[in-house]
């Protein structure tokens, strides 16, 4: 690996944002199966079907942006574009329950899709404008090994997080279970059963 790829400035930035689409588009879509299938009882084939839209969504918004090329559009304004969707699409999945219906998975995925389209082919086309020909060899496999640490990292972060979450409200479930002073609790309905027979004796 040459060094002189981390001299230009353009392939360090382009690297730094492919390693925040990594980690953050791809952790959200880890987590949408075990929602569905796991809490909302979805099958595995209409998991499928949900999901698809963000898919159709990513060759959407590069034709789109295709089409606009041009129309004299900087290619910072497209990516700025594409984080919008992005973020808008994350807004949209803090909406999500156990009481939601499929419209706001496909919605959003659709809208996360979009933004990827937007982002990803101007951003890979940015990080390579000034690299000399040479370079790009190597640059190809260190932007691809960026999006996939990018990834990989996200995914175990909002899986240890999610498995952290879970613990503790196991452990919180538990004391709630086990606290007498809890009026629906496990040792307060013992207490009670184990008093009952005490009254009616002094009666």
């Amino acid at each position: 690996m040459s060094p002189a790829l981390f001299k230009d400035r353009n392939f360090l930035t382009g690297n730094v944002f492919i390693f925040v689409v990594g980690a953050v588009l791809y952790a959200t879509l880890a987590l949408l199966p075990p929602l569905l299938q796991d809490l909302l009882n979805y099958p595995v084939v209409t998991t499928g079907l949900v999901t698809a839209p963000r898919g159709l969504g990513t060759p959407g918004g590069d034709v789109h942006r295709r089409t606009h090329d041009g129309q004299g559009r900087h290619p910072l304004d497209i990516i700025g574009s594409g984080f919008a969707l992005s973020a808008f699409a994350s807004w949209q999945m803090t909406g999500f329950d156990l009481q939601m219906d499929s419209a706001m998975v496909v919605w959003s995925g659709f809208s996360q899709g979009l933004g990827t389209g937007f982002v990803y082919v101007p951003l890979a086309a940015a990080t390579f404008a000034t690299l000399t020909p040479a370079l790009r060899n190597e640059g190809t496999a260190i932007f691809s090994l960026t999006r996939n640490l990018g990834s990989s990292i996200g995914i175990s972060v909002v899986n240890v997080l999610l498995t952290a979450g879970n613990h503790a409200n196991h452990a919180r479930d538990a004391r709630r279970a086990c606290d007498p002073l809890q009026p629906g609790s496990a040792r307060a309905q013992t207490a009670g059963r184990t008093a009952e027979p005490a009254h009616a004796w002094r009666d």
